[in-house]
């Protein structure tokens, strides 16, 4: 039996996903399709536009046949940890192939990447703090290391975001036995944040940031599936906003203000006095400014985001670090259709499959939960249903 897996945010689901679902599925022809979806807070540190129930319908309407959830804790890590949670959770689900996006659709230079890596850890880790004590940022630092030592062709591609993920992706999946594939990403970038009007295809940061600039919904629906415009639309007329940091940094500034420096320096990813650069920001007018403020260049955006989520989650170091390393201990499904029930029957997992929240309550299962109970406080009142009231789709 072939089981595709695939790691996803659907932030929203957009044509371009669509077309890695159908491309991935013709390559691997499955028996079952799998996705792991992040659940409240993504990879990059920033919240989900919706709930990933409204994420997950859409993507059992476009090829899914079961969707499950990586753990917060992994979900808003850095390429490496992200990608190992994101694995570990396919293999116990039986998957037996990984298509990932990246920008040539070629798997073979990945494999070389990850042998190359190995050979030479050592060396590249000296090169790596050489670097870094020059006061560059990880992501540039890495990067530098990396050409300094005459890496083989097409090795300096593997930083564009997509290679990046998908390096870790080939080497937590050598481990498992895996098999890995790859198709190119079409038309927009990765970052792209502009819709292009001669095309059906925009990235998730272009469509996000029309509807933030107020453009009316209906903009953006060439770029997204009918059933994905349809969660879209049907959430911004009920609960009136899609989600940003804007909508949390209320609560961000709340936790600053609680934490001091002391209890912020407690905080898992918090290093080297970022506690009193936040600490000393905490009064900006909004979350964009307060990025803005704390950013430098030693820091990334998006190291700083997910570093403000876990202060907004009140994530401690200890407590974090024991859950990364004992690894993911239990599955939470989302959303399923009849393959996916299939799938579910007859597998052999060594962890505790959830399709009700109400049934996890312990380590990394209750620090998924307090973070979508977070995700929903952005949301109007009478929307906030509760996340133990949540229960799986099903979709036939």
């Amino acid at each position: 039996m072939r089981v595709l897996g695939l790691i996803v945010e659907y932030n929203p689901f957009h044509n371009g996903h669509l077309y890695h679902v159908q491309q991935a599925q013709e390559l691997v022809q499955p028996d079952c399709t799998v996705a792991v979806m992040s659940g409240p807070f993504l990879q990059r540190g920033e919240p989900a536009v919706m709930p990933a129930w409204e994420r997950t319908e859409t993507a059992l309407s476009c090829g899914i046949d079961l969707v499950v959830e990586l753990p917060a804790v992994f979900a808003v890590q850095n390429a490496a940890i992200f990608a190992e949670g994101a694995v570990q959770v396919l293999h116990e689900l039986g998957v037996t192939d990984i298509c990932f996006g990246s920008e040539h659709g070629i798997v073979q230079p990945f494999y070389d990447a990850c042998s190359w890596l190995e050979e030479n850890e050592k060396a590249l880790e000296e090169r790596l703090t050489d670097q870094l004590k020059k006061g560059s940022s990880f992501p540039r630092s890495y990067e530098k290391a990396v050409a300094s030592m005459n890496p083989p062709d097409g090795m300096t591609d593997m930083q564009q975001p997509n290679n990046a993920l998908g390096l870790q992706y080939v080497k937590a999946a050598r481990r498992f036995g895996i098999t890995m594939h790859t198709i190119p990403r079409i038309e927009a970038s990765y970052h792209e944040e502009h819709l292009r009007t001669a095309s059906r295809i925009a990235s998730a940061t272009a469509i996000r940031r029309s509807i933030n600039e107020g453009k009316d919904a209906a903009e953006v629906s060439p770029y997204l599936p009918a059933r994905s415009w349809e969660k879209l639309t049907g959430f911004l007329d009920s609960d009136g906003l899609i989600h940003t940091w804007e909508a949390y940094y209320p609560f961000l500034q709340h936790q600053l203000e609680l934490l001091e420096p002391d209890g912020i320096k407690e905080i898992f990813g918090c290093v080297e006095g970022l506690e009193s650069v936040m600490y000393k920001h905490r009064h900006q007018a909004n979350a964009e400014q307060f990025f803005r403020a704390v950013k430098s260049k030693r820091y990334t955006r998006t190291r700083l985001q997910r570093l403000a989520v876990a202060v907004l989650l009140g994530w401690k170091q200890n407590a974090v670090e024991a859950c990364l390393e004992y690894g993911v201990d239990s599955i939470r499904v989302f959303g399923m259709n009849k393959r996916g029930r299939e799938r579910l029957r007859h597998l052999q997992s060594t962890l505790p499959v959830y399709t009700m929240a109400k049934e996890q309550r312990n380590g990394m299962s209750a620090l998924s939960l307090k973070a979508a109970a977070v995700h929903k406080l952005a949301l109007p009142a009478v929307s906030r249903k509760s996340v133990y009231e949540e229960t799986v789709r099903v979709y036939d």
